[in-house]
């Protein structure tokens, strides 16, 4: 799971990254809605991937159980 967040991590970064170097001038307004879409899909990726993982270990603690 922390590769997977890492690589979460990295693409959220570059994104931002990419939205700072472009030449393009942005309007306050502009920046805040960008800028916030762009960190509202990062969390709801972490997090999801957070509860997924939780899921998993869930579920493999219960087929361990059976054994």
């Amino acid at each position: 799971m922390n590769n997977i967040i890492q690589q979460i991590c990295e693409e959220y970064i570059s994104e931002i990254l990419d939205f700072f170097d472009s030449r393009t001038i942005r309007t306050l307004d502009e920046v805040e809605v960008d800028l916030k879409e762009k960190t509202d899909c990062y969390l709801r990726q972490i997090i999801k991937t957070y509860f997924e993982g939780l899921d998993q270990a869930i579920a493999d603690d219960k087929a361990d159980g059976r054994s």
